[in-house]
């Protein structure tokens, strides 16, 4: 029996992107975004724990198993956040790395482009809060077929009932497969704020 597969997330609305990419004479694609969520109390959950840093890629993932999963505690020159353009030198900052893959189903937007079905992506992720309100995150996706590098920095800050995001995306897209770029687009955009909703879910609920 096949395994599981995630419902087109984390890695399956980035696989659609992922699985389209190849590895010659890549171009460097740059997206940003912003959201904005409500968030009565935060953080029901410590944002950079083991439990939420787990609730939050499980509900990504929409339940499909999380296999390897690795989760340390990170000091600030380990964990990468440094390269996040919005990590404030001023403030300390404690850290959590969690690693794990995930199985992920070719969406059939990308189908007639490719004759994968189910493949296994890595997903790294670091989270740093600052300031007991602010949480800065590193992803970076890994072994997704045809792709050198997925990588997205962000920013929630989290006051007067909202949780603010703001959004960087990094991927590499080839020539011969540029005229995906908006679709590429599309899909980064909307797989990382199917993140950022599990992320404000799981630290605005109620524990239980």
């Amino acid at each position: 029996m096949p395994p599981r597969a995630s419902r087109l997330a984390p890695a399956a609305l980035l696989a659609v992107l992922a699985a389209a990419l190849g590895p010659a004479r890549a171009a460097g694609e740059s997206v940003r975004f912003g959201r904005s969520d409500a968030c009565d109390a935060p953080f029901a959950r410590e944002p950079a724990s083991a439990d939420a840093l787990q609730r939050t890629a499980f509900e990504w993932t929409h339940e499909a198993p999380l296999k390897n999963w690795e989760y340390a505690v990170v000091n600030i020159a380990e964990s990468g956040m440094r390269d996040n353009e919005w990590y404030d030198w001023e403030l300390e900052a404690h850290c959590g790395r969690v690693t794990y893959s995930s199985a992920v189903r070719m969406p059939a937007v990308l189908q007639k482009y490719t004759s994968l079905g189910n493949f296994r992506t890595t997903i790294v992720k670091v989270t740093c809060v600052q300031a007991g309100s602010v949480v800065l995150n590193d992803v970076r996706l890994s072994d997704i077929p045809f792709i050198r590098r997925v990588h997205i920095t962000s920013r929630l800050r989290f006051a007067d009932g909202l949780a603010e995001t703001l959004a960087h995306a990094q991927f590499d897209l080839p020539w011969y497969l540029r005229f995906l770029r908006s679709t590429a687009t599309d899909i980064v955009t909307r797989s990382y704020t199917e993140e950022v909703r599990a992320t404000v879910h799981q630290l605005c609920a109620a524990r239980g």
